[in-house]
């Protein structure tokens, strides 16, 4: 792997964790809100102010809220980080698209737009790493053209060619870097722009590497 490569793939993985990062500072600071309002409540109760109990169990209820959403954006972050185990294993693709769909909602949200993840049943060996760095690659690039209210789809069918990857839904014809086409090419997966869609192929059998 090149020094360009290599450098690319700390970058793909910069730009999730960083993502993951300010998600959980978000639930924390959502938590620390809360429990400085309960403190706050337990300060007046000590002077003899009644409470009311509605008031506590919104408090209680906001903060297990945050704590279900930071478990499952931690259960997403391990998910991701296990993505490097193995170079190559089958993978339910239906999985991945919603875990990319997942970890991709805050540059989607920032950019105004919604992304549906289509469910499927699909099952591919492949790396598992580099088909995230691809689908991740893909959502952004159709991102930065994106308008408010800009609705993209992702969907994932099982064809003779392979498993076909659709991102459609884009505001207009998308022009992805080189860098999107070479990820591709080193899971020897066809990539193509078409129809104001991003398009993925993935073989059902993964490329030989030679050591």
């Amino acid at each position: 792997m090149s020094d360009t490569s290599q450098r690319d793939d700390l970058k793909f993985f910069g730009q999730v964790s960083a993502t993951i990062s300010h998600d959980l500072k978000n639930v924390l600071a959502v938590i620390n809100e809360g429990a400085g309002l309960l403190d706050d409540l337990c300060m007046l109760a000590g002077k003899g102010r009644p409470i009311e109990p509605e008031r506590l169990a919104s408090v209680a209820k906001s903060i297990l809220g945050q704590v279900r959403r930071g478990d499952a954006i931690i259960k997403n972050m391990n998910t991701f980080a296990h993505s490097v185990d193995e170079d190559v294993r089958s993978m339910d693709m239906g999985e991945m698209l919603t875990l990319m769909g997942e970890l991709c909602s805050r540059p989607v949200k920032a950019a105004g737009a919604s992304l549906e993840v289509t469910p499927c049943e699909c099952h591919l060996r492949a790396d598992p790493y580099g088909v995230e760095r691809v689908l991740h690659g893909m959502i952004l690039c159709a991102l930065k053209n994106a308008q408010q209210g800009t609705a993209l789809t992702l969907s994932a069918t099982m064809e003779a060619e392979g498993l076909r990857i659709l991102l459609a839904g884009l505001p207009q014809e998308p022009h992805p870097e080189e860098q999107l086409h070479e990820t591709a090419r080193a899971l020897g997966a066809q990539f193509h722009v078409r129809n104001r869609s991003l398009e993925l192929t993935l073989p059902t059998q993964p490329p030989e590497t030679g050591n």
